[in-house]
């Protein structure tokens, strides 16, 4: 399971339940158990509480408490949302995802939507995801999301 993990090719999210088997609201020692610890941990923005772990291709973010609440996957990964695979095409993501939220936020580097507990992030004009973010329900609307 650790490996399956950590050196995942693909990471099958279902909506706001879990990410390749692993429960949102888990906390964190028991996700290290499953899963092993990360490469290193971090805090993401000087405003942070607690630390965000490092998986190489995708960072954990916890609540306050230390409770799985969101995973923000790099471009080097497949992603299978609910039985869908992703296209890495921010414009497909992004009308895939408006054909299922109705409350899409566009802004010039990205989409979230509070009511999927999801965001994509495009550093430049390439059309291409650096980064799409997936929570527990409520990451948004809660304020604990920042992305």
């Amino acid at each position: 399971m650790k490996e399956q993990w950590i050196d995942a090719k693909e990471l099958k999210i279902i909506p706001f339940d879990s990410v390749n088997g692993i429960q949102f609201g888990i906390n964190r020692k028991e996700l290290w158990d499953k899963v092993g610890k990360p490469i290193k941990s971090f805090r993401k923005t000087n405003f942070d509480k607690v630390d965000t772990d490092d998986y190489k291709y995708f960072h954990i973010f916890y609540d306050n408490d230390y409770n799985f609440e969101a995973i923000e996957i790099f471009e080097n990964i497949d992603i299978n949302f609910n039985g869908y695979k992703l296209s890495k095409n921010y414009s497909e993501v992004l009308d895939y995802f408006k054909g299922i939220y109705d409350d899409i936020e566009e802004d010039g580097y990205g989409f979230i939507s509070k009511k999927g507990s999801v965001g994509a992030y495009i550093e430049n004009d390439d059309n291409r995801i650096d980064s799409i973010l997936f929570g527990c329900q409520g990451y948004y609307v809660n304020g604990d999301g920042v992305f």
